[in-house]
């Protein structure tokens, strides 16, 4: 691996360490005022840098020749989120189905919202046309 993987992967493993200890201290802090405080820094600014990190990091590692496992391992989070998006949305228009909606818009708009992350589901699982080998 080369100076920029390192960096970005040692840049990647301090965001995912500051958002984790963020968590711990929002579930399970002693101070009555300071898990707020550590909540809406998870929220607003640790979750996000983690995003953007891992984005970066992962064009990074592509950019380079990679071996089987780190091409792999670049896929995995569009992987993940696909399929959490995919059982999301199957949950959503179970809801819509057989909730306790007070009007027929709701069950609507809630299967329409559920089909749309399906959809979106199901397009992070495709290959990604961008990145295909020619």
């Amino acid at each position: 691996m080369d100076r920029e993987g390192l960096v970005s992967v040692v840049k990647l493993a301090a965001a995912v360490a500051v958002a984790i200890a963020l968590l711990l201290v929002w579930v399970f802090g002693g101070d009555a005022w300071f898990r707020p405080v550590a909540a809406v820094t998870l929220v607003v600014v640790a979750a996000p840098v983690a995003l953007l990190v891992s984005i970066d990091t992962a064009r990074i590692l592509r950019r380079g020749r990679l071996r089987r496992a780190a091409a792999i391992a670049t896929r995995l989070p569009r992987l993940v989120l696909g399929s959490i998006a995919c059982v999301t949305a199957v949950g959503g228009v179970d809801l819509a189905l057989a909730g306790g909606f007070p009007t027929l818009w709701h069950r609507i708009g809630c299967a329409f919202i559920s089909l749309c992350i399906l959809s979106y589901g199901v397009s992070l699982l495709r290959p990604d046309p961008l990145n295909a080998k020619k």
